[in-house]
C-alpha cells in the first residue's frame, strides 16, 4: 500500500487473515488500510485470537469499508494452521517427520540410515523444515549422525534453523554441529531435567546454548517442552528425531500431522529401529489415529502426509 501510494484509493484489498486492529508489535493493520483509502477488503477468515476476533472487520465497516468474509477459508487455515493453534492454544504446530524402509525401520540394526530415501525426498523435507519455526530432535540423533539440520533448497543460500534438542541428562557431545551456536548464527535451545549434571550445562551455556528445564523426572515431560516453546512464540515445530522422541510427543497428544517418507527397500531385524519406539499402546482403540490427508510418489518413494482430525478444528 505504502508503494502504491494514492493509486491505493478505492482500490481492494485480499487478505489470508483478518486485519489486526490492536498494537502489537506493528501498529493496527486496520489504521493503515483506512489511512490509504481502500474501499473494500476481501478476508479470507477470521483471526481466530480472542483479543482480535471480528474486531478487526468491525473497524474497517464502521470506517465505510466494504468488507466480505470467508474467500478460500480451508485455503488460508493451512496456510494460518500453525498461528491458528497457537493463538487459542498456547502451543506450537507440531509436525512429525520419519522416512523408513517398506518394513517399517528407520535404520538398520547397526544403526545405518543413510540413505534410506531418495534425493527428492530428502529435498522435501528441507521445504518442510523451511516451513517451520524450528526443529526439535533428540540425543540419540545427535550422537550418532551430528546433523546440522540447515535449510538447503536449489539456487538459495543455506539457512540455519533454530534446533530444539531434548537430553533429559544432558549427555550430548558438546561438538556436535547443532551446539555450534556462534557459528550457526541460530539459536539452539537444550531441554534437560534437573537430573542433567550442572557443569555440563554450564559448558553448554559457555557455547550460546539456551537451557530449557522440563521437569523433574529421568525423561523429558514433552507438555512442559511445548508449552516452553509457544511462551518463546515458537508455533510451528519441526520433530526429526527417534522413535523414543516420537513416541514421547505422540503419547502426550502434541502432534498434529506426520510425513512419512517410505524407501523401497527392506532391512528387516528384530533390533532395526522403528519410528516409533517405548512402550506403544496396549490396547488398539487408545492409539492415536489420523487420516490420509495427501500421497505422492517422490522419485522412487512415497511421501505420506497425515493429519489429525482434532487439528483441522
Amino acid at each position: 500500500m505504502r508503494e502504491a501510494g494514492r493509486n491505493a484509493v478505492g482500490g481492494t484489498l485480499y487478505v489470508a487473515l483478518e486485519p489486526c486492529n490492536h498494537y502489537g508489535r506493528t501498529p493496527p493493520c486496520t489504521d493503515a488500510i483506512l489511512a490509504a483509502g481502500l474501499s473494500r477488503v476481501v478476508v479470507a477468515m477470521s483471526d481466530p485470537n480472542p483479543g482480535v476476533k471480528g474486531g478487526g472487520t468491525d473497524r474497517l465497516r464502521e470506517g465505510g469499508v466494504l468488507v466480505e468474509l470467508g474467500l478460500l477459508e480451508e485455503a488460508a487455515f493451512e496456510l494460518n494452521r500453525a498461528y491458528v493453534k497457537h493463538v487459542t492454544k498456547r502451543l506450537p504446530w507440531f509436525a512429525l517427520k520419519t522416512a523408513m524402509t517398506m518394513d517399517g525401520k528407520i535404520a538398520s540394526s547397526t544403526g545405518q540410515s543413510q540413505w534410506i530415501t531418495c534425493q527428492k525426498s530428502r529435498q522435501s523435507v528441507h521445504r518442510l523444515r523451511q516451513e517451520a519455526a524450528c526443529i526439535l530432535s533428540g540425543r540419540g540423533t545427535i550422537s550418532s549422525d551430528d546433523p546440522s539440520f540447515t535449510v538447503r533448497l536449489p539456487g538459495r543460500k543455506e539457512k540455519f534453523r533454530t534446533v530444539v534438542i531434548a537430553d533429559s541428562l544432558g549427555r550430548s557431545p558438546l561438538k556436535a554441529k547443532v551446539f555450534q551456536v556462534r557459528k550457526r548464527k541460530a539459536a539452539t535451545l537444550l531441554a534437560v531435567t534437573s537430573k542433567a549434571p550442572r557443569e555440563k550445562l554450564r559448558a553448554m551455556q559457555d557455547q550460546g546454548v539456551e537451557i530449557l528445564h522440563c521437569g523433574e523426572g529421568p525423561s523429558i515431560d514433552p507438555l512442559l517442552l511445548a508449552s516452553a516453546l509457544g511462551e518463546r512464540g515458537i508455533n510451528h515445530v519441526f520433530v526429526e528425531a527417534g522413535g523414543v522422541l516420537n513416541a514421547s510427543v505422540l503419547k502426550a497428544g502434541l502432534v498434529d500431522e506426520v510425513h512419512v517418507f517410505i524407501g523401497p527397500l527392506v532391512l528387516g531385524g528384530k533390533d532395526a529401529p522403528t519410528p516409533i519406539e517405548g512402550e506403544g499402546w496396549g490396547r488398539i482403540a487408545e492409539a492415536p489415529r489420523m487420516y490420509l490427508r495427501k500421497m505422492r510418489r517422490m522419485g522412487s518413494d512415497v511421501w505420506l502426509q497425515y493429519r489429525r482430525l482434532e487439528a483441522e478444528a
